[in-house]
């Protein structure tokens, strides 16, 4: 009993020192819910500002929640490696209603739906990391404001069919994004899109971007549009990015304008154009329609398919150590590597230590004052 005791303080007092920690658990199928709240929005409004949730995985989704405070809420990861591994799905959206929801982090669930934030809400340092977006709406993480300053998308894997994994929208020219940092993710069939004017400071730095059937491989899965949609790829930095089958960008210029293009890799076993291109575009190191030599991806003459959980580069791939900072070009590189170093699997944990696998030693139950055997391996994750 003590060993378990030291392993759940450890978790806890790892957190947030001084801060409160709120349980979420809506599972049914048990004798006694062990969570503090069977829903996320009644722990929300629960918690004060600096505060921090656990989300339990469950056999039932959880509902959409707003905030409008400083939070940290946490998952279980989209597909945690332990001895249950149950997920936290979200149906339904996460909206941020005020700029007090700045300071905020949300990390480890498989959303079903949009992390929102409304037009002309300020947002300041907020990080979104180690998730699933299969969002069934047209985009999955929606900024619109105008003036956001460090916001960071990482770790997460993006696969809506509908076309828009992440949406960064202004709604006038008087604003600016600063330090918006998409990083390190996985795109599948999916973009960066939104409505963006003239100095923008966003950074789209060492991710995978995949189109899933070559018939089209000049699909743009990156940024880019249609005359209805605003400008979408101005001033950013376009560094360390996998392109696999797909185009990055625009080739019309007015959606690409004076962005910075480094160490980039595009494949797509066809005429595509060279990096950099775009309207003042510049750049260097970029390796031009050449196969990064992923493990899993298997291409035959009409069809792409690809192993999600390993993702990573052949030895004798061109994007190693072939990044402007010196490590892997793609999701594999950078500060935010995808994948765990003990694990090749994707599986979105959180960076806390967790109980990975208990079980009694004899008896499950005892008298009165008796003693209780329990063997616990836990883990603390990157």
């Amino acid at each position: 009993m003590k060993k378990t005791t030291i392993i759940i303080l450890g978790l806890l007092f790892s957190l947030k020192s001084f801060s409160a920690v709120f349980t979420v658990n809506n599972r049914t199928d048990l004798p006694i819910n062990p969570g503090q709240f069977t829903t996320i929005q009644s722990a929300v409004n629960a918690a004060n500002s600096g505060d921090t949730l656990l989300v339990a995985g469950s056999t039932n989704n959880y509902v959409g929640f707003s905030f409008s405070k400083s939070l940290t809420i946490i998952g279980p990861g989209y597909n945690p490696d332990k001895q249950n591994p149950l997920t936290a799905t979200i149906n339904g959206d996460i909206v941020l209603t005020s700029a007090n929801a700045s300071n905020s982090s949300i990390s480890g669930f498989i959303f079903n739906a949009r992390i929102v934030n409304l037009m002309n809400i300020i947002i300041n340092n907020f990080t979104i990391r180690r998730s699933y977006f299969t969002s069934p709406y047209g985009w999955s993480v929606d900024f619109g404001s105008e003036v956001s300053t460090n916001v960071l998308v990482t770790e997460n894997v993006f696969a809506n069919t509908l076309g828009n994994g992440v949406s960064i929208y202004r709604s006038s020219s008087s604003g600016n994004v600063t330090n918006f940092r998409i990083e390190n993710n996985i795109f599948i069939n999916c973009r960066i899109s939104g409505g963006m004017y003239n100095n923008v400071n966003l950074i789209i730095n060492h991710n995978l971007f995949i189109r899933g059937n070559n018939l089209t491989p000049l699909y743009s899965s990156f940024v880019g549009g249609t005359a209805s949609m605003a400008i979408t790829a101005n001033s950013a930095a376009i560094t360390n990015n996998i392109f696999y089958n797909v185009m990055p960008l625009d080739t019309t210029v007015s959606y690409t304008k004076s962005c910075a293009m480094v160490n980039n890799i595009t494949y797509a076993g066809t005429t595509i154009p060279t990096m950099p291109y775009g309207s003042g575009c510049v750049g260097s190191g970029n390796i031009n329609n050449t196969n990064p030599l992923l493990l899993s991806i298997f291409n035959t003459s009409s069809t792409l398919s690809f192993n999600l959980d390993n993702l990573r580069l052949q030895n004798s791939s061109p994007a190693h150590n072939t990044a402007a900072d010196g490590s892997d070009i793609g999701p594999t590189g950078g500060l935010y590597p995808i994948y765990q170093s003990t694990n090749q699997y994707l599986t979105g944990e959180p960076t806390l230590p967790e109980i990975k696998y208990m079980n009694f030693v004899g008896n499950s139950a005892t008298q009165s004052g008796g003693t209780l055997q329990i063997n616990v391996k836990a883990k603390k994750i990157n």
